[in-house]
């Protein structure tokens, strides 16, 4: 095996996947299966280090390693990081600071699996460091794989039992892992996308070629070159008529492995691709890695600039272009002058400064903006304040950067039900001997109302229980289609949380009556369904209207527009109807659409209180205020059911 017989292709590989990336990025927006290649491509060349030498340093290894990779990243992540405070509002900086801060440690993927799970953060848009989680994931597997591979050569006796028991080990990976991520992608399928576990089957397959190298298989050119141009037809036109989404890294995920291994070993027998092995294309892969940790930022930063969804011919260029131009400068400036230095010292110093740097830098403004943060949630109102109606609000309030925090005290300890998990917590407030009790049931929406309920409670003499759980409304069907891995463990929530208030019949179940969608506001079968059956259990009802739900974040709007926040206010005959709800001794429905709107639009601000912290769920702030103006209307649907 020469250096001309497989480098040639796989340089023009990593070309060719970094501008897959970047075009069904730009002009498709979907996922091309392209970093998928770069897995291949990486582990492929781990191999070459440290199956295929004899002798192997791992440490001169992780040096050439962090030589390489650190200059061109950590300038994108700082560089990323100023056009965020430069050009998005403070609650986006807020929230990008810690993608930041997890990409320098190279964790960014496990942040965002977990992000992803987080209900409270579905709606968030996407990150301009959202790109790091392929570089997280290489570099954990960049350390992991090596030290295995080490470990595998201590205890091999010989080059030949060396390789045979590293195959062993990498098929005992690929299989595991492979099995691993197809079970976990029908379980969770957004966090299995940045799973590192998952992706180790996509790394055994790099590793493995080098092994399969060893085996001349009696194939003629023609046949080896016709393999090698539908694997890079594959690699460039699969996307197109292939649905990756919500299906990777499962069994789809071998369509751009298996064809990436393929040009791999088909130009190690000698076939020349010319579209992967010309004088530019190969040129250009010095390049790649930079382009590809260029092009997100300049694209995300470039959409909510200006505010377009579908990118031209003409802007994709420019992106690509400008993506292109950074590279490169990025590259000769920062990595090959780190790259080129012989002496030890000199390289340990330099790759100290830009992993220290950068760390320190992203970790002072994360802990600045928390501590800023902190500052103003101790200027909203508490609870004492709102009970006793002394408070007023002389600016806006809450601050549309701490939005996302001004929520009700459930969510901090444990209360409130997450993602996932189908275990039924229920909390109580001001329980005593003797006073009728009211149980709050449901998702999120119900969650909202707690601190209003508490305020009433301890002013009217109720006993409060609740029981919610994140995107799982009280109803006989599943409502939230888009969040699929939440199914299983709501349906199992709702039968226990039925069956407890079946043994428990508290005098009042709390529940929405209504549901919110962009599409407008409905009441689903499934909420009618389960009205009637906890009827049928001799149980009484109090639904609320729910509220508003934008297409878009309001307290993100209001920054960018204060004082003219009028322009991010919803319109009111896009979503309130006249719910068919029908009141009876057992069940009460409290309309409230009066304080969230007026006949033509609804608000996003209100007296100076922001309304929403999210696309749709109010602040807690605009809760507690509501509780003087409807504590009457909701005490005279309370004794209707009381009676």
């Amino acid at each position: 095996m020469t250096k001309n017989n497989y480098l040639d292709e796989v340089q023009g590989l990593r070309t060719v996947a970094a501008l897959l990336v970047a075009v069904y990025h730009i002009w498709f927006d979907k996922i091309s299966g392209a970093v998928d290649i770069f897995f291949v491509v990486s582990a492929f060349f781990i191999s070459l280090k440290m199956v295929q030498q004899d002798k192997i340093s791992i440490w001169q290894y992780y040096s050439n390693t962090l030589r390489r990779v650190l200059p061109v990243s950590m300038i994108v992540i700082l560089a990323t990081l100023v056009a965020v405070k430069i050009f998005l509002p403070l609650s986006r900086f807020s929230e990008e600071i810690k993608h930041a801060l997890f990409s320098v440690a190279f964790f960014e993927n496990w942040y965002l699996a977990f992000v992803g799970t987080d209900y409270l953060s579905l709606d968030e848009a996407k990150s301009p460091f959202q790109q790091f989680w392929a570089l997280s994931l290489q570099m954990q597997l960049y350390f992991a794989v090596p030290l295995l591979i080490v470990f595998i050569r201590v205890f091999a006796h010989g080059r030949f039992q060396f390789q045979k028991l590293v195959s062993l080990m990498f098929l005992l990976i690929f299989g595991a892992s492979l099995s691993y991520s197809t079970y976990r992608l029908s379980v969770n399928p957004a966090f299995t996308y940045f799973d590192t576990f998952a992706r180790l089957w996509e790394f055994s397959v790099g590793i493995l070629l080098i092994i399969i190298f060893n085996y001349r298989l009696r194939v003629s050119h023609r046949i080896l070159y016709l393999l090698g141009l539908s694997a890079f037809s594959a690699l460039a036109f699969a996307p197109l008529i292939l649905d990756y989404s919500n299906k990777m890294p499962g069994i789809v995920t071998l369509v751009p492995v298996l064809s990436a291994a393929i040009i791999i070993w088909v130009s190690n027998e000698g076939v020349r691709l010319p579209i992967l092995s010309n004088s530019l294309v190969m040129k250009l892969g010095n390049y790649s890695f930079a382009f590809y940790l260029w092009h997100w930022p300049i694209l995300v930063l470039y959409k909510e600039t200006s505010d377009i969804i579908l990118i031209s011919f003409l802007e994709g260029t420019l992106i690509i272009l400008v993506s292109a131009a950074l590279a490169y400068f990025s590259t000769r400036l920062f990595e090959m002058p780190l790259r080129r230095v012989s002496s030890v010292k000199a390289r340990t110093i330099g790759v100290t400064i830009y992993l220290l740097v950068p760390a320190a830098i992203t970790l002072s403004c994360y802990l600045y903006v928390k501590n800023h943060k902190y500052q103003e949630l101790n200027k909203l109102p508490s609870f004492e304040s709102i009970y006793n109606m002394q408070f007023q609000f002389n600016e806006l309030t809450p601050k549309p950067f701490i939005a996302k925090l001004d929520l009700p005290e459930e969510y901090e300890n444990g209360c409130h039900q997450g993602l996932l998990k189908a275990a039924v917590k229920t909390c109580a407030y001001n329980v005593k001997q003797g006073q009728p009790v009211i149980h709050i049931v449901g998702g999120s929406h119900s969650t909202q109302w707690v601190p209003l309920f508490k305020l009433f409670a301890r002013e009217f003499q109720y006993s409060l229980l609740f029981s919610t759980k994140s995107a799982c409304p009280l109803s006989d069907s599943y409502e939230n289609l888009e969040i699929p891995s939440n199914k299983s463990s709501c349906e199992q929530w709702k039968t226990s949380l039925v069956q407890k208030l079946i043994d428990t019949k508290p005098d009042i179940v709390f529940m929405t009556g209504t549901r919110g969608t962009v599409d407008g506001e409905v009441v689903p079968q499934g909420y009618y369904s389960m009205f009637e059956k906890l009827q049928k259990n001799e149980m009484k009802l109090l639904t609320f209207r729910d509220n508003y739900k934008f297409n878009y974040d309001p307290s993100l709007c209001v920054e960018k527009e204060y004082p003219a926040y009028d322009k991010c206010e919803g319109e009111r005959k896009y979503f309130h109807t006249n719910p068919s709800i029908t009141e009876s001794s057992s069940l009460q429905f409290l309309d409230i659409a009066d304080e969230l709107c007026d006949d033509t639009v609804c608000f996003v601000v209100k007296e100076k209180i922001l309304v929403y912290r999210d696309t749709n769920h109010l602040t807690n702030t605009f809760v507690l205020s509501l509780y003087p103006k409807i504590k009457g209307r909701l005490l005279e649907k309370v004794n209707s059911l009381s009676q």
